[in-house]
């Protein structure tokens, strides 16, 4: 049976049937009909996704040129630096703070944390090769999840695109919850599925095959949370589909803008925080 992950619901509708470029071979995704999230099914098996992201740096080499190198890096600090603004994150706090990684790749939000000065900083990813790469002083890198931190040990849980790549969300999210402390942050970023995704329909920039397993819907993301007694305290919505070269760049502009704008986007980012319970 395929169930939602994101509101749980057993309801699908509309099937995208996307080419894997590594094994090829053809990935099914399903539409949630309560929330619209959408699904893999089945699921890649876990020794499916340790080898893919073992050969990730070869992969992003050939697919996307300069993701992980220098050129890279000065794009995510713009990017990082603009978005944790208009979601409301106090930058500020980043040097008094446990300050926690999930995906972390070869490291380049890792950096941009030791160069805030961060407190203490700590960088999570299944992948050997990318951990191996990462050359940054004073940085705990662990190969696993977040059942190898530490609970209530956690200031700041930044998520950046991970949350599409995990098979198992419930595990995520308790482990969340559980090594975050009571006045934490949880940061998530991640695809949205909505009137950007319906636009291109199969040919979604964000429909990956090999990466992509489980795209929210905000409302998805919404419902997701609110299971756990978090909430989102500030977000910003950004990305109109297009992609360098697909289009003019003034027009990409324009429709970026827009997409921004009227926060249809189909990219978002999330500051999250526990719920607080009111006495009775």
């Amino acid at each position: 049976m395929i169930q939602c992950n994101y509101c749980n619901s057993t309801k699908h509708k509309k099937r995208y049937h996307v080419q894997s470029s590594e094994n090829n071979k053809t990935v099914t995704y399903y539409t949630c009909q309560r929330c619209g999230s959408i699904m893999q099914y089945p699921l890649p098996d876990e020794n499916t996704i340790k080898e893919y992201y073992n050969n990730y740096r070869e992969i992003k080499k050939n697919m996307n040129p300069g993701y992980l190198n220098q050129q890279g890096y000065n794009a995510l600090k713009n990017e990082r630096n603009m978005t944790l603004k208009e979601i409301g994150f106090d930058s500020k706090t980043i040097p008094n703070k446990t300050n926690i990684e999930l995906g972390c790749a070869n490291g380049h939000f890792l950096r941009y944390l030791v160069e805030m000065n961060s407190k203490e900083t700590i960088g999570i990813d299944i992948s050997d090769e990318l951990l191996n790469s990462i050359d940054l002083n004073g940085v705990t890198l662990i190969n696993g999840s977040l059942d190898d931190i530490k609970t209530s040990s956690c200031d700041t849980l930044f998520l950046f695109n991970v949350l599409e790549h995990i098979p198992d969300i419930q595990s995520l999210m308790e482990n969340s919850i559980r090594i975050t402390k009571p006045d934490s942050s949880i940061i998530i970023e991640v695809p949205l599925s909505g009137f950007v995704q319906n636009f291109f329909g199969a040919k979604w920039r964000f429909f990956m095959p090999d990466e992509h397993i489980q795209i929210p819907s905000k409302k998805g993301l919404i419902m997701l949370l609110k299971r756990y007694n978090l909430k989102v305290t500030g977000y910003t919505r950004f990305g109109s589909g297009f992609t360098s070269g697909m289009i003019h760049p003034f027009f990409k502009r324009i429709f970026d803008y827009s997409a921004k704008k009227i926060k249809c986007g189909d990219r978002g980012t999330f500051l999250i925080q526990p719920e607080k319970i009111k006495p009775l």
